[in-house]
Order: C-alpha cells, then structure tokens, then sequence
C-alpha cells in the first residue's frame, strides 16, 4: 500500500469517528434533558424538618429581644438582595447557636446558589446533613418579624454554605438526620474500589481525549489536503480530489464544534471536567468492608471512643486561646470564615481523617482531627483569606506561638498569599504533632 492508501484510511476512521461522536453528543443530550425533567419531577421535600419548633422559638426570641430588627421592612433591593431579612436570620442563628444548634444564614439554595437572604439551615452535633428553611416570607408589606415562617426545604450536605463548596444542595428528602447511635443510608453504587473511575469519569475522560484527538485529525486531514493540491500540477481530478478532503475535514471540525456546543449547553460540566452523575458516587465493595465498622460509623459516640477523639467534636482549648490572640492583634481586621474541626464531614472528626465512613476534607492525621495523638480537640485553623489580610495573619499567628501558619490552595500545598492560587490560611498550634 502506498501512502496516499494509509491516508485515505486515515480519513475514512476520522470520519467514522466524527459522525460517532455527534451520535453520542446527541445521545447525552436527549439523556440529560431527561434527567433534568426527572429532576423537575420529584416529588415535592416533606413540609415539616425535625427541628421546626426550635427555629420557630429561636425567631419569636429573637423578635422579643431586637425589636428593631424585627420590626425592619421586609424589603428587597435592586439584585433581589433582602438584607433586613439577612439581619434578622443572622440573629436568629446565634440564637440557636446559644441553645446547642449549629446553624448559618450563608446557605445555598436548590440551585447552588447563595440565597438573597430569606433561608437559614440547621443542624445538630453529628447530623450528617443540614435541614434546611424558606425562613422569609416574600411580602414586602410585611415587617421581616412578621414574614417569618420555618417552610422545611429538605436535608442538604453540610457544605452547602457561602464558602463550603457545596453542589447538589437540591432538596434530600430520603435521607435522615442522625443522632447517637441511629443509622443513616445515602445512595450508591457497591463494588466500585476507590481510586478507579467511575462512570460519569469514564464519560469525561473519553469526551476530553476525542476532542483533542478529533482536532488533530482534522487539521492532518487539512494539512494533508493541501499538500495534495500543491502537488497536484494542474490535475483537475487531484485538485477535486484535495478539495474534497479539505471539505471533509471542514464538516468534520464543524461537526466537532457543534458537538462541543450541544454538550456545553447540557451540562458545562461535561466539557470543564466536573461532571458528575446525581446520586451516584463510588464506594469501596460491600464484601471488603469489616461489620464492625458499619456499626462504629452508624455511632459516632463509639467511632471517637476508639481513635481516642472527644465527642462531640470541639476544638482544644489551645486552638481556642490561639484564635483569641490573632483576632486581638488584628482587631478591626476582617479576617473571614473560621474552620477548626471537619464541617462537612462530620464522622472524620472522630476518625482523625481515615476514610472509614466516607471522604474527608483533610488527610489522615490533620491537626484539624487533633494530629496523631491529640485527644482535646482540632488542633489546627484555617481562615478562608489570602493576599495581604493573609499575610497579616500568618504574621499574628507566629506572634502567638503557633507551630506554623500559611497559606495554602485548594489541595493543601503551601503557595504565596499573594498566588492566585491560594484559598486559605491554615495554622497549626504548638502542640499537634502532624500538620
């Protein structure tokens, strides 16, 4: 076979391919359409939660004690934003923090989208999600006090706050709350090992390397084509021959972008590199797992009394004088959010990182689980800041006597506060004995 052959060869796979690819791109769109309209057509989150009454006390304390909060105009600005009603929510978390509950007005709503300010989320020492409530009636004639209400949206991941980085934060209205000693259940699908692709990476792994190699194919095809017209010498059948192949390479790089589009417009995801399937995520095989791990991670009393960590979870009280002492250095400085201990997952507190229930946030042994032996309490804390602010409180932290503080990215590696890489500043106090 000559080399005009192999390239004709050549020519006729890419065509294959490119017409599969737009099968496909169809294919994945007609299937995600349809997940969205499943999606849509759940049905409607149960209208009580389990802690109605208490964020119902918490607001009529609230209204008795800021009268001038309570009686603010429930009114909206020009980007939707309700900040009155913000106010008012903001006051009612506290108060709920001064009865036991965790809770924050910085929650996202079904979309993953920060509210304008009428929902608030709550939750308890070990719930493995958050409940979440329109708290804000829409009635702008109404005083924000007077518009309260606890309407229950649903149970959501415990990141789905302002700056947790949470998705998926539509309404889970099959899964249930825990407390000491009961079980919860989340969707999944057994027998995949961790550290394997599962099938919506497998998707974006083959979709990332067609694009790139479908692009090279057409432009050889291209290069190819006019390289054959150059030699063709005034050949009318080797010019139309080139110009065929020139043409076909074109539809094929057409056909590439519109497949690119269509799937773009379906799922952004799919073309950034996050996609993931809804309610499907991989666990280790069910015939791995040892039994008497399942009862410690259905009781988390039990999973902190074996790795020696204190429950509920809390921070040392190292950590505690070392946040006093960096915000009394920097008073009047915005410093951000505050982490210590693990508040999206809240099992790994008493795991100390090892992934025995489920991910965690920080690795195995993290001075946010108390390091290696810690037994008081996180040991580390991070602060949701970077550039200079961050610099300031690095500069704070090691005046007061912690271990180490820096800043960092998203996977933990130290970078310059200034790098447009960097998340957090994350500080060790003195006595843990990991990072």
């Amino acid at each position: 076979m000559t080399l005009t052959d192999y390239l004709y060869i050549i020519m006729a796979m890419v065509n294959m391919i490119k017409y599969s690819l737009l099968s496909l791109a169809i294919i994945f769109s007609f299937s995600f359409i349809g997940l969205a309209i499943a999606d849509d057509s759940e049905s409607e989150c149960p209208t009580i939660g389990k802690y109605t009454s208490e964020l119902r006390n918490a607001m009529d304390a609230t209204i008795t004690e800021n009268p001038s909060v309570a009686n603010l105009p429930n009114i909206e600005d020009a980007n939707g934003k309700k900040e009155n009603a913000k106010t008012f929510l903001v006051l009612v978390a506290t108060k709920l923090k001064s009865t036991g509950f965790n809770a924050t007005a910085e929650v996202l709503n079904g979309n993953d989208n920060l509210s304008t300010g009428d929902i608030i989320a709550l939750w308890k020492e070990g719930d493995m999600k958050m409940e979440r409530y329109d708290a804000i009636q829409g009635d702008p004639q109404k005083t924000v006090g007077s518009a309260s209400q606890t309407i229950f949206t649903g149970l959501i991941p415990l990141n789905c706050t302002a700056d947790g980085g949470g998705k998926g934060c539509k309404c889970e209205s099959n899964v249930q709350p825990i407390d000491d000693g009961s079980t919860f259940t989340e969707r999944t699908i057994p027998g995949i090992p961790e550290g394997y692709m599962g099938l919506d990476q497998l998707l974006v792994f083959f979709l990332n390397w067609s694009k790139y190699i479908l692009g090279i194919a057409v432009f050889v095809m291209i290069f190819f084509g006019g390289v054959k017209w150059f030699f063709s010498q005034g050949n009318p059948g080797e010019i139309s021959k080139a110009q065929d192949i020139i043409k076909n390479a074109v539809i094929g790089a057409i056909l590439l972008l519109s497949a690119y589009l269509i799937l773009y417009t379906v799922n952004p995801d799919l073309i950034n590199g996050s996609f993931t399937l809804p309610g499907i995520k991989t666990v280790p095989p069910t015939t791995t797992i040892d039994p008497g791990v399942i009862t410690s991670c259905q009781n988390l009393q039990a999973l902190a009394s074996q790795n020696n960590e204190p429950y509920p979870r809390k921070n040392s009280a190292e950590v505690d004088t070392l946040i006093a002492d960096i915000k009394s250095k920097l008073s009047g400085v915005n410093i951000g959010r505050m982490y210590t201990f693990d508040e999206s997952y809240g099992y790994c507190n008493y795991t100390r990182g090892d992934k025995l229930c489920g991910k965690c946030s920080h690795a195995v042994n993290s001075c946010h689980y108390g390091g290696r032996s810690g037994k008081d309490g996180a040991l580390a804390i991070d602060f949701a800041v970077r550039g200079s602010i961050g610099d300031r409180i690095i500069g704070a932290a090691m005046a007061s006597g912690a271990k180490d503080a820096r800043c960092e990215n998203s996977s933990g590696a130290k970078v310059a506060c200034s790098s447009s890489s960097a998340t957090h500043v994350h500080v060790t106090s003195k006595s843990c004995d990991s990072n």
